[in-house]
C-alpha cells in the first residue's frame, strides 16, 4: 500500500495516509478525515519559498525578461513531468531565451511527450541547438528524420549540435549528408561540412577517406585537416604529411588567415595523432612517433 504525507487540516499533525483508503481518522485530534479531501486541501509546492505556481505565472506573465528568465530556469531546475505541457508552451514564447531554457529543460525532463514539440523547434534557428540537445538526451529516434533536416539547412545556429544528436542517437545518416557536403561545389558548404565533421570528433570516422580527399582542396584544407585531427585515426598520418608542404590556410571574410603558425593545422592534427613534427634545416619536415 502506497502512503503520502499530508497535514490534518483540522489540527495541522503531520501524517502519512494510505491512498487506497477512503477515510482515516487523524492520530492526534481524531477527527475523521475523507483521504481524497485531505490532499486536496493541501497547499502546494514551494521553491525558494515561492509557490509552484506562482513561479510559472511569473514565467508567462513576469514583468521583465529577466524575471521571466529566473522563473524558466527555476522550474528547469525542478524536472518535475508536470510541468512538461508548461515547458512545451514556453517553446513558442517570443523571447528566443526563454524558447532556448524551455528546450534545454524538457531535454532534462526526458519525457517523451515533448518529442513534437522539439522537433517543431528544430525549425527555429535561434533554438535549434537546444533543441536537438533535447531530443539527444530523451533518446527518441523518430526525431532522427527531422535532425537531418536541421543539419541541412543554411540558415540559422545550431546544425553542430544537430549532428551530435545524430550521433548520440546512434545514427550515422547524418555523417553520410556531411561526406556528400564535401563535394558541394559551394566552397562554404564543404567548409561548413568538415566544421562539423570535427565538432563530431571520433564518431566521425566513416569521414575520413572523404576529409583526407578534401586536403587537396585550398579553401578547405585547414578544416579537413583539423577534423582528421579531432577524429584521431592514424589512418589519415601520411596524407596530412603530404599537406604540411602545401601550407594551411582558411577563408575568414574577405580574406586569407593563417589558421596556425608555421605549418598549421596539417602540423596540429599530426601531433594530436601522437606523432612529433619537426622543421629541418633545409625546410623540410621529420614526422617521428612520439614515445
Amino acid at each position: 500500500m502506497e502512503f503520502k504525507p499530508a497535514k490534518c487540516p483540522n489540527c495541522g499533525g503531520d501524517l502519512q495516509l494510505p491512498t487506497e483508503v477512503e477515510k482515516v481518522k487523524c492520530m492526534y485530534c481524531g477527527t475523521e478525515l475523507i483521504i481524497k479531501d485531505v490532499f486536496k486541501s493541501q497547499p502546494g509546492p514551494t521553491i525558494m519559498g515561492k509557490k509552484l505556481e506562482d513561479i510559472i505565472q511569473e514565467l508567462k506573465y513576469g514583468g521583465t525578461l529577466e524575471i521571466r528568465q529566473s522563473a524558466a530556469t527555476t522550474l528547469g531546475k525542478i524536472g518535475d513531468k508536470s510541468l512538461v505541457p508548461v515547458f512545451i508552451e514556453a517553446l513558442k514564447d517570443a523571447e528566443g531565451d526563454i524558447r532556448a531554457i524551455a528546450a534545454c529543460a524538457l531535454g532534462n525532463i526526458k519525457d517523451k511527450s515533448a518529442v513534437p514539440a522539439l522537433i517543431e523547434a528544430l525549425k527555429d534557428g535561434e533554438v535549434r541547438g537546444s533543441a536537438a540537445d533535447a531530443l539527444c538526451n530523451i533518446g527518441d529516434k523518430s526525431a532522427v528524420p527531422a535532425l537531418i533536416e536541421a543539419l541541412k539547412d543554411k540558415n540559422g545556429w545550431g546544425r553542430e549540435d544537430a549532428a551530435k544528436a545524430l550521433v548520440g542517437l546512434g545514427d550515422t545518416s547524418g555523417i553520410l549528408v556531411l561526406i556528400e557536403e564535401l563535394k558541394d561545389k559551394d566552397y562554404k558548404v564543404r567548409s561548413n561540412a568538415a566544421k562539423k565533421l570535427c565538432w563530431i570528433g571520433p564518431a566521425a570516422k566513416e569521414a575520413v577517406p572523404a576529409l583526407i580527399e578534401a586536403l587537396k582542396d585550398e579553401k578547405v584544407r585547414s578544416i579537413a585537416a583539423y577534423a582528421l585531427g579531432e577524429i584521431g585515426d592514424e589512418s589519415a598520418v601520411p596524407a596530412l604529411i603530404k599537406a604540411i608542404k602545401y601550407g594551411d590556410f582558411f577563408i575568414h571574410g574577405t580574406g586569407w588567415f593563417k589558421l596556425y603558425s608555421e605549418c598549421g593545422s596539417s602540423k596540429k592534427a599530426i601531433e594530436k595523432l601522437g606523432y612529433k613534427v619537426t622543421k629541418t634545416f633545409f625546410g623540410g619536415y621529420e614526422i617521428e612517433k612520439k614515445g
